[in-house]
């Protein structure tokens, strides 16, 4: 290549802002796609062999196949990694996966871990409450029907509250047991 056209195309990547160690094709361009980023060694040598922005350069091209921790940056700091460099890692990390728990149904089931009941989860939605039309032993607190609705689900005990299940919600949650009723003479 003729100098004056050498001298030329630096003077243009020269001012195009890019610093000069990041405008060299990155090497991990020549592999397939699947193998081009960076695990957490070949991070770590990169980073150690290489300019805070020819690192940067690198891992914004070629990406990293490490989830971000606390412990890849304490051994990115170790290797002397710059500020610049741990967060262009922190953006090209892969983000952990995040998994819902499944949404409770009507009549679903689970015990609590705390007191070792078993709790029914309660769907949203509307039912009729109260005396039914034709019933002759209703109560005077049962009339008169009427609508309710249940706007947010919510779990319920399938059985009465044992003596021994309150003992264990007391102990998990650092409460103390009430004082107990006074006897009958």
């Amino acid at each position: 290549m003729p100098r004056s056209v050498l001298f030329a195309v630096i003077v243009v990547l020269t001012r195009s802002g890019i610093p000069l160690a990041a405008q060299v094709a990155a090497p991990c361009l020549e592999r397939p796609p699947e193998d081009r980023p960076y695990n957490r060694d070949h991070l770590l040598d990169m980073v150690k062999s290489q300019t805070p922005h020819r690192a940067e350069y690198l891992i914004h091209t070629c990406g990293v196949s490490s989830p971000f921790n606390s412990q890849l940056e304490s051994d990115l700091r170790e290797a002397g990694a710059a500020a610049n460099v741990i967060a262009a890692v922190r953006e090209a990390a892969p983000k952990p996966a995040v998994v819902e728990k499944p949404k409770p149904a009507q009549g679903d089931v689970r015990e609590n871990p705390s007191d070792r009941l078993k709790y029914v989860f309660i769907p949203p939605g509307t039912f009729r409450m109260g005396c039914s039309a034709g019933d002759d032993a209703c109560r005077t607190n049962e009339k008169p029907a009427h609508g309710v609705r249940i706007s947010k689900g919510f779990w319920i005990g399938q059985a009465d509250v044992t003596v021994g299940a309150y003992k264990r919600y007391v102990s998990a949650n650092g409460r103390s047991m009430p004082e107990p009723p006074p006897s009958n003479p």
